[in-house]
């Protein structure tokens, strides 16, 4: 049933896209649902450079989401994982703002943001733990 499944996901996924550049900026314990504005306190991080280098770190990642216009109005998934081979051991935890609004929590278990009937960008932040 598992390799059945993985087959059947592969025809339902039409286009791929990685994303890259995200704004990063280490905090302590969040509290509240307020957003930091992206400011010369945020860092940019690409493809390969990592983040939390040491236990219990808190962070914020940003990054603004343009929907390809063949693509607006449909739906699109949202995949996050932490490494390239897909959740590390050390089992990160998320929480996902889409345009200012709490959406969901991500973690091992719970890695994709649905954006149903996708308008023509987003702006994505991740809390982190």
């Amino acid at each position: 049933m598992r390799e059945f499944l993985g087959h059947l996901r592969n025809l339902i996924i039409v286009s791929h896209k990685e994303l890259f550049g995200f704004d990063y900026k280490e905090c302590g314990y969040k509290t509240g649902n307020a957003l930091p504005p992206v400011d010369e306190s945020f860092t940019r991080r690409e493809k390969g450079q990592y983040w939390g280098n040491a236990a219990h770190v808190h962070a914020w990642m940003h990054k603004k989401i343009e929907i390809p216009e063949n693509m607006i109005g449909k739906n699109i998934v949202l995949h996050i994982d932490t490494q390239k081979d897909g959740w590390n051991v050390h089992n990160p935890q998320f929480i996902a703002y889409l345009d200012g609004v709490l959406v969901q929590g991500l973690d091992t278990n719970h890695r994709e943001v649905y954006l149903d009937c996708a308008k023509s960008e987003y702006d994505l932040y991740l809390y982190a733990y």
